[in-house]
């Protein structure tokens, strides 16, 4: 793999993939880092937002006329 994304995409689901395993094992606390529910929560949290700016990064270098079929919700909202 020349490119770097899949290599952040695995590093990014490592946290995901980690307290899947803590639950599965009923580890409910990990020391010094707390819950695994809120560590998972946050987490996802963090991912999710960064995934939000990045999608709407992209859109703000689309032409105006081009959102209606880039953004369906949009549309079917108003």
């Amino acid at each position: 793999m020349k490119k770097i994304s899949p290599y952040l995409t695995y590093a990014g689901a490592i946290p995901f993939i980690i307290c899947t395993v803590c639950l599965s094992f009923n580890i409910h606390q990990i020391l010094l880092l707390g819950y695994v529910e809120k560590i998972l929560s946050a987490y996802g949290l963090v991912i999710l937002s960064f995934l939000a700016g990045a999608h709407w990064g992209q859109h703000l270098h689309l032409n105006k006329d081009l959102w209606s079929h880039s953004l369906p919700i949009l549309r079917s909202c108003s």
